[in-house]
């Protein structure tokens, strides 16, 4: 009779266990993904800033090659200057 009690009192053990660590599991998991999402959005606004500051960059690099090399300034013997 003791080995019946003693092998049901087992199995109840183990299913309480079974039941803790599925829920532990199911509650990292949940965590994990509220971390993943939040890390996704701060990705997704950093990214857009620096594309923005690469194509403010191209920009600003494409006015000062042309001002480098613009035609409108003569040197005074009437050559075009090239300001570096």
């Amino acid at each position: 009779m003791y080995h019946i009690y003693d092998r049901l009192f087992q199995v109840t053990t183990d299913l309480m266990r079974s039941k803790s660590m599925i829920k532990h599991t199911q509650m990292v998991s949940g965590r994990d993904y509220s971390l993943l999402r939040n890390n996704e959005a701060s990705l997704n606004i950093l990214s857009t800033v620096i594309v923005g500051v690469m194509f403010g960059v191209s920009l600003s690099q494409v006015f000062v090659i042309k001002r480098m090399f613009s035609k409108n300034e003569r040197s005074s013997s009437g050559r075009p200057t090239t300001r570096l």
